[in-house]
């Protein structure tokens, strides 16, 4: 198995509005998303894709998330969890299977889904 990993950041506001602590007032983040792909074997020229590719597709991913209120399509609420998940199933939607999104909110606190 081989995994290629692709790494972009966003900057987007959200808020938690059942939060008891201060994620209930409207703030932002600079999210740090790694989403990784799998694959089998390697083509002729020793590559499982190129590079370039899973650059395109973070980059569709990062310009529906940058500088953007989460809240507004993040549904029920743009938890660090649903972010993950809302991308994983935009990258289904875009026919690229990830084996990982990983999302980052904070240097200290991040979700992985497989």
């Amino acid at each position: 198995m081989i995994i290629l990993t692709v790494k972009f950041d966003f900057a987007a506001s959200h808020q938690l509005p059942f939060h008891t602590g201060l994620c209930k007032n409207l703030h932002g983040h600079t999210y740090f998303v790694e989403i990784g792909f799998e694959f089998n074997e390697l083509d002729a020229n020793g590559m499982a894709t190129d590079f370039e590719t899973l650059n395109d597709i973070a980059n569709d991913i990062k310009m529906e998330f940058d500088h953007k209120h989460l809240n507004d399509f993040v549904k029920p609420y743009p938890t660090a969890e649903m972010i993950a998940f809302h991308i994983q199933k935009r990258l289904v939607e875009m026919n690229a299977l990830p084996h990982h999104v990983e999302v980052r909110e904070t240097p200290r606190y991040s979700v992985r889904i497989e």
